[in-house]
């Protein structure tokens, strides 16, 4: 029995690793070729500080809601429903643009565009955490890490297109919006419907709110010095 589980442990970590690595491999292809495309100049620092921005959201913020779905779900202490997650990341989304447009003098300028795309990749980054994590809970492993190859689609158009480097934002944008497909495709799993796996009550989100609380709070404080490190730079251009 001990050699089962230890097996089925290294099969699901085997899974998970590389969904994870071959489909971050499009965050690593990502910056590599807008250097390449692009070379350096304020249109790509522009393009980078608010990936920056983003990352704070779509990777800490969504590890932070994996890590914290899982066991609230194995233990049956929660319930995922579509409807739910949908309002939470539409809501982050509209939260993140009106913060962005509220911004824009302090980010020298930033375009609408830049505004949209960095609400798309929040709000569907605090989507794809906890989609993620009713994944990882009901035994998926592959998929989540897998689905990162999306943003492959946006980055080829900007390149097969031509796109002049004053139009990274667009890219951004594309970006954004295959996270949100990349949600979709995830939240659209027999995973997201109603079935606690421990107790025959489970508790909605909003009860579990102090748990992911601590988790967040961590994580943020943490996924800031990214976004810290940026702003003293952009200073020192």
């Amino acid at each position: 029995m001990r050699m089962i589980q230890i097996g089925g442990f290294l099969k699901a970590t085997g899974r998970a690793t590389l969904g994870n690595v071959l489909g971050r491999s499009a965050n690593i292809l990502i910056p590599l070729v807008v250097i390449s495309a692009c070379g350096a100049d304020k249109n790509t620092d522009r393009f980078f500080f608010l990936m920056a921005v983003a990352f704070f959201f779509y990777d800490t913020a969504a590890n932070a809601l994996t890590e914290t779905t899982v066991p609230l779900l194995l233990s049956g202490r929660l319930r995922l429903l579509r409807g739910t997650l949908l309002r939470i990341g539409c809501g982050f989304s509209c939260l993140a643009l009106l913060c962005a447009m509220g911004w824009r003098l302090y980010f020298d300028g930033l375009s609408p565009v830049y505004a949209a795309a960095l609400a798309m990749m929040s709000g569907a980054g605090v989507l794809n955490g906890l989609a993620t994590g009713a994944r990882y809970a009901h035994d998926t492993y592959a998929l989540p890490g897998l689905l990162w190859l999306l943003r492959i689609l946006p980055l080829a158009v900007f390149v097969l297109a031509g796109v002049p480097k004053s139009g990274l934002g667009w890219l951004a944008l594309g970006i954004g919006s295959v996270d949100w497909l990349r949600a979709l495709i995830l939240i659209r799993a027999p995973a997201l419907a109603y079935r606690p796996l421990a107790h025959p009550v489970a508790g909605e989100i909003r009860k579990s709110l102090q748990s992911y609380g601590i988790v967040l709070a961590a994580s943020m404080i943490m996924g800031l010095n990214p976004i810290v490190d940026r702003l003293i730079a952009r200073r020192h251009i």
